[in-house]
């Protein structure tokens, strides 16, 4: 959007959105408790798997006001949002694993995945750190008045931003054994 309603009045717009899914079969590519030094991939095929979606949208509005031939108002308001929200679609599921039991102290944290296992000295070890839940939403308000006086020029404005990161951290939540 760009349109001049007059010679002292405009406003622009703008809208994106963005939308990203991806299928990780060796889990989290950013944080792949299986990858052998940079290389992607896993030793556990499908056990950690996980979907994750990536949106993303973007608005902005500006309006500018010519008050007078020394006097310009521009207001803009901006709203932003990004998240990345992982699922856990793996084989590695306490329903997939007959005879074994141990105690699950926050059931529907990880949608029935196995404890992770860890053995020292080893080089591969299993783990599972999903789902995870990442928001990013901003809202900006924005004014600046712009005063021509003489061979000065005077600017004044303000900005008001509520910005918020919501995230569960995507910790183990499934719990652990250490060996």
């Amino acid at each position: 959007l760009d349109h001049n309603f007059n010679t002292n009045w405009s406003i622009f717009g703008r809208y994106i959105r963005e939308d990203f899914s991806r299928n990780d079969p060796g889990g989290n590519q950013f944080a792949d408790p299986f990858a052998i030094g940079a290389a992607a991939g896993t030793l556990y095929p499908f056990v950690a798997a996980q979907n994750t979606k990536t949106p993303g949208k973007n608005f902005v509005i500006n309006v500018k006001t010519i008050i007078s031939p020394t006097m310009i108002n521009e207001a803009a308001y901006d709203y932003a949002f990004n998240a990345v929200i992982t699922d856990f679609a793996g084989t590695g599921l306490r329903a997939n694993a007959p005879g074994f039991t141990s105690p699950e102290l926050f059931p529907s944290t990880l949608q029935g995945a196995l404890p992770s296992f860890t053995f020292s000295g080893a080089t591969a070890n299993f783990s599972i750190s999903s789902p995870s839940r990442i928001d990013n939403p901003s809202h900006t308000f924005r004014d600046n008045l712009t005063i021509a006086h003489g061979q000065h020029t005077f600017k004044f404005g303000g900005s008001f931003s509520r910005e918020a990161k919501n995230e569960n951290a995507g910790n183990a939540l499934n719990g652990s054994f250490a060996f």
